[in-house]
């Protein structure tokens, strides 16, 4: 088997160079992802903003599995 010092030599420049460029494109989607991402995504809304979601439900309005079950199959979502 011949070794071939050149053609090693390229493929290593180009396996460092990949290597480089994928971590320059990593870290620069990372730096825009950061500087679209809002702040606070799940602060309070101020001024005449309102806040739909409610995180709890009232006690009465809860549901037992098999209500949830029943009305998943009549209704099919």
């Amino acid at each position: 088997m011949v070794f071939s010092f050149r053609k090693f030599k390229r493929r290593l420049k180009f396996l460092l160079q990949l290597f480089i460029l994928t971590v320059l494109f990593y870290y620069s989607l990372n730096l825009v992802t950061r500087w679209i991402e809002p702040v606070q995504k799940y602060r309070t809304p101020s001024g005449h903003s309102v806040k739909v979601f409610q995180e709890e439900m009232l006690i009465e309005q809860r549901q037992t599995i098999k209500d949830r079950l029943a009305m998943f199959y009549w209704i099919g979502e």
